[in-house]
């Protein structure tokens, strides 16, 4: 998943691509994260 945009930030869009790669994630798909550098780790995101 490419989203360009500092990731995680607690609000807006990145609670959507945090919610979108936890779906994804349950439906048996490994999911990549490719962002700008800001922001933080989210457990069991990469």
């Amino acid at each position: 998943m490419v989203a360009p945009t500092s990731f995680f930030l607690d609000y807006g869009c990145h609670v959507r691509i945090l919610e979108e790669a936890r779906v994804l994630q349950r439906l048996g798909h490994r999911v990549t994260i490719v962002t700008y550098y800001l922001g933080r780790d989210v457990p069991d995101l990469e």
